[in-house]
C-alpha cells in the first residue's frame, strides 16, 4: 500500500497553511499528497453534466485549485490526488 498524507480543505486561510504543512509532511515521507474538501451539497457531475459557468461544484473546485496553487510552487513534482467528497464533513 502506497503512503498518503490527506488535508482537509474549507477554503479559510488555515486550511491553506494546513495545505502547505501537509504537502512538506508528504514530501518528506515519500507519500502522495491527498487534498480533500467534503460538503454534503456536492453534486455528483457523472449524472448531470453541467454547462461552462453553471457549474454547482465551482466553489468546492476552486477550493481546491487554490491549495494547488499554493502548494505547487514549492513542491512541482509532488504526486497530488484532489478528492471531492459528498458527505458532511465530519463524516467524511
Amino acid at each position: 500500500m502506497s503512503r498518503v498524507v490527506t488535508v482537509g480543505l474549507d477554503g479559510t486561510p488555515e486550511s491553506l497553511t494546513a495545505a502547505r504543512w501537509a504537502a512538506r509532511e508528504a514530501r518528506l515521507r515519500g507519500a502522495t499528497l491527498r487534498m480533500t474538501h467534503a460538503w454534503i451539497l456536492l453534486s455528483d457531475e457523472r449524472d448531470h453534466p453541467y454547462a461552462e459557468g453553471n457549474d454547482p461544484n465551482y466553489w468546492p473546485k476552486w477550493i481546491i485549485d487554490q491549495a494547488m496553487r499554493s502548494i505547487e510552487p514549492i513542491h512541482p513534482d509532488l504526486p497530488v490526488v484532489e478528492d471531492l467528497v459528498a458527505e458532511d464533513p465530519v463524516d467524511a
